[in-house]
């Protein structure tokens, strides 16, 4: 069963978390960009719970919960193994440390980074934190040697991310009317393969890596990850290969924005290349020519968490969250 991490230190299932969403507070994974990617997740899977339109995400925000026998009803369809999710069962290739989906975590040429150790082949790594590193991959994910490509929105973004006072709350406001239904991460084999266009769920859980997990029982005490002890099966490596590729123009991230540049046929997301501050990335928001698509959805918004990654090419320097308020009224 999949667990995931609030900051008061509970850890609850995706229908427990999604049941009692108007009851809880923040998550809170063992980085920043674990903890978006966990928002991320859950808004997913209800985009596909409930395929909104207008009025019934209206009507939702009014009601003040999620409907339990709706999110039920997917977690049973879907039970999200920590074992299997984000895998492709039987994948055979090159063998590296599981902390190639542990971001923030030295790994290969990448040592000494953040913890400022080596700590390759000491790891001994819970499934759940290998799960929510997997998460990770769908929104953070840089390029890497031999055409390992980037996530679906390349050098990661900025990711806007609603803040309020309870999970529900937070969640609500990432849902995005008059999607049509289709596929995410739990029923869709994950493949070697170009798209030129992607669903919006697809893009959502977008994996460009596949990954087999070396699982392992027994001979490890606790994860040195988290540091839980480890009562059930355990990694240190994976084989890890090419996953999806997007190669298209047409991609939208609703958590993003966009400027438009002279020259160039398609918007480029807003990064930010040095350590932000609030103030600073309001300062870019009135650069850009087209502002999270949220911001328009909700404009009774006015407060936003920002969390944002800096890298240089394939390399990690840093990762941030910060808070910011809107004090004009959001446009397009």
């Amino acid at each position: 069963m999949l667990l995931l991490p609030f900051a008061d230190g509970q850890r609850l299932s995706v229908e427990q978390a999604l049941t009692q969403a108007h009851t809880l507070g923040d998550l809170r994974g063992n980085s920043t960009l674990e903890t978006y990617s966990l928002y991320r997740f859950l808004a997913a899977i209800l985009q596909a719970v409930y395929t909104p339109n207008g009025t019934e995400l209206t009507e939702l925000q009014a009601r003040g919960h999620f409907d339990p026998a709706r999110i039920t009803a997917f977690c049973t369809q879907y039970p999200l193994a920590p074992a299997t999710f984000g895998q492709v069962p039987d994948l055979e290739g090159k063998i590296k440390t599981v902390g190639y989906v542990l971001f923030g975590e030295p790994a290969g040429a990448d040592s000494l980074f953040f913890r400022h150790q080596s700590a390759d082949k000491a790891k001994t790594v819970c499934e759940q934190c290998v799960w929510t590193g997997l998460l990770s991959v769908t929104a953070w994910q840089t390029i890497g040697g031999q055409g390992l490509t980037a996530s679906i929105n390349g050098t990661p973004p900025l990711y806007f991310l609603p803040k309020a006072d309870t999970l529900f709350e937070t969640l609500v406001r990432c849902l995005v009317p008059d999607v049509p239904p289709c596929g995410g991460l739990w029923d869709r084999p994950i493949a070697f393969q170009f798209y030129k266009e992607v669903p919006y769920l697809h893009g959502l859980t977008f994996m460009p890596r596949r990954v087999r997990v070396l699982w392992q029982t027994g001979g490890a005490e606790r994860c040195t990850r988290c540091g839980a002890p480890i009562h059930g099966p355990w990694a240190r490596e994976m084989v890890h290969l090419k996953g999806e590729k997007y190669v298209g123009d047409q991609w939208r991230d609703p958590f993003v924005a966009y400027i438009t540049r002279e020259g160039r046929t398609y918007p480029l997301a807003l990064r930010q290349p040095e350590p932000a501050y609030g103030a600073a990335i309001l300062k870019g928001l009135g650069r850009v020519t087209h502002r999270p698509q949220l911001f328009a959805l909700w404009p009774d918004q006015k407060a936003w968490r920002v969390f944002g990654a800096i890298t240089n090419q394939a390399k990690w320097i840093d990762t941030f969250v910060t808070d910011i308020e809107l004090t004009e009224e959001p446009t397009k």
